[in-house]
């Protein structure tokens, strides 16, 4: 009953999307005026230190809690961790003049790899020794 009840919902809500798209396109376009000056690429040249120091702590911090929380339960090992490396590879981006976003086309195809593998053969499951 969960299932269809949610199905439902995603069918309606993409109707409404794709619909709305089709009859409104002008006041879709009104809506997105406000984002007309933004240029994101010039945006990242100018700041991506900072933006990629934002990434590298979400990543690691995921990485490290995914890896040693089940070690570390009732600690906050893994954050710390997490923080420590992404210190770590931000003052190794900016030593080396690194930018997260000249790999990017290798973390999209990464990405979907992964998105595809997961949807055809459901969850990675984790080791049994781990």
């Amino acid at each position: 009953m969960h299932k269809s009840l949610s199905k439902i919902i995603i069918f309606l809500f993409a109707s409404i999307i794709l619909t709305s798209s089709v009859i409104g396109v002008a006041s879709l376009s009104d809506a997105l005026k406000p984002l007309q000056g933004l240029h994101i690429v010039e945006t990242y040249n100018s700041y991506y230190q900072l933006i990629d120091s934002v990434f590298y702590f979400i990543i690691f911090i995921g990485v490290a809690k995914v890896g040693f929380g089940e070690k570390f339960k009732e600690s906050n090992v893994p954050t710390i961790m997490g923080i420590i490396l992404g210190i770590a590879m931000t003052l190794f981006e900016y030593q080396s003049k690194f930018k997260l976003g000249n790999i990017l086309i290798i973390v999209a195809i990464v990405a979907i790899i992964y998105w595809v593998y997961t949807k055809i053969f459901g969850k990675i499951q984790q080791s049994p020794h781990a």
